[in-house]
């Protein structure tokens, strides 16, 4: 947990702006979607996307999403 909030703070809270973690996965096609609503630091935030595995999951977005 906190390396996801390091991350966050990083970026400020733009999911967006999130940078994954390098390494390898698989091709597997087992689609994820991640759905983000909540505030950050008072300020409103929103952010949806859909990744073909878990594994690009993390490696597109990195800690934060890894549950």
């Amino acid at each position: 947990m906190a390396a996801a909030c390091a991350a966050l703070d990083e970026v400020d809270g733009d999911f967006t702006a999130l940078s994954g973690e390098s390494g390898a996965c698989t091709r597997e096609y087992n689609p994820v979607t991640v759905t983000v609503d909540g505030v950050w630091r008072g300020r409103h935030t929103h952010y949806r996307a859909t990744f073909s595995n878990p594994c690009m999951l993390v490696r597109a977005k990195g800690p934060v999403f890894e549950f």
